[in-house]
Parts: C-alpha cells; sequence; structure tokens
C-alpha cells in the first residue's frame, strides 16, 4: 500500500498542501485502527456469549447429574420401602415420611436448580446487552469525531 500511496501522494502535494494531505492519511489510518479495534470487540463479545452458554451448559449438566442421583436415592428409598412392607404397618409409614420428605427435598432443589440457572442466563443476557449499547454509544461518539475533522479538513481545503 505504502509503495503505491506514495507516488500518488506526493503527485497531490503540487495542488493541495502536504499537512491536509497528512491529516487526510492520519484520519484513514485512525479509521481502519478504529475498524480494526471494533472488529477485535465483536469477536471478543461473541467469545464471552460462547463462554457464557458454556458454563450454563455445565451448571445444566451438573444439576441433571444431582437430579439423577436424588432420584436414585429416592427409588433405593421406595425399593427399601416394598421390602420392608412386611416388617410392619408403623414402620411403613415412617419410611415413607422420610420418602416423601426426600421427594420434596427433590422437587425443592430441582426448581431452585432451575431459577438458579435462569438467573444466571439473564443476567449474562444483560451484561452483554449492556456491552453492546455502550460499544454502539462509543461507535457513535467516534463517527461524529471523524465526521467533524472530515468537515474541517474540507473547509480547511477549500479555504487553501
Amino acid at each position: 500500500g505504502y509503495v503505491l500511496a506514495t507516488p500518488v501522494l506526493v503527485g497531490l502535494t503540487d495542488r493541495i498542501d502536504a499537512k491536509y494531505i497528512y491529516i487526510f492519511v492520519a484520519a484513514t489510518a485512525e479509521l481502519e485502527q478504529l475498524r480494526q479495534t471494533v472488529s477485535a470487540l465483536r469477536d471478543a463479545l461473541e467469545e464471552e456469549r460462547e463462554s457464557g452458554q458454556a458454563r450454563v451448559s455445565e451448571a445444566r449438566i451438573e444439576s441433571a447429574a444431582r437430579i439423577q442421583q436424588l432420584q436414585e436415592t429416592v427409588q433405593s428409598v421406595r425399593d427399601e420401602l416394598e421390602q420392608e412392607r412386611g416388617r410392619g404397618h408403623d414402620k411403613l409409614q415412617e419410611e415413607r415420611s422420610v420418602a416423601l420428605g426426600e421427594a420434596g427435598q427433590l422437587k425443592d432443589a430441582a426448581q431452585a436448580i432451575r431459577v438458579e440457572m435462569e438467573l444466571q442466563r439473564q443476567a449474562q443476557q444483560k451484561a452483554l446487552q449492556d456491552d453492546a449499547v455502550r460499544h454502539r454509544d462509543e461507535m457513535d461518539e467516534l463517527k461524529s469525531t471523524i465526521a467533524a475533522l472530515r468537515a474541517q479538513l474540507e473547509r480547511e481545503t477549500a479555504d487553501a
């Protein structure tokens, strides 16, 4: 790019003051840097989004494993209850109460896990939305600055 641009830019200095050409080239370089920065920010946001989804998936897997374990415990208690049926009605009632209590705890734990996962998902989504808004505002501000610099360059070029 430099090899091709140098003869053109040097040739332009015959008609346009060199400082204006320099300002234009510097502004163009800044625009390219801004484009690269925005691209890097988009890549980082995408990585963060994927990372957040991976964390939610891990939490779901852990939750599913915990629920499976608790279900196995309940099934084990139910199996034991079946074996104990012949041992007496009072003992059976007591074990049944324990099993029902554990089943209630399972339901409560599963619900708590669902709520926690949803809150995590909402928090991650909110953070991503906030980042996007902030980056959009920064882009708008940079666009305004660039437009002002272009207008100033055009005025100075017209005055020269």
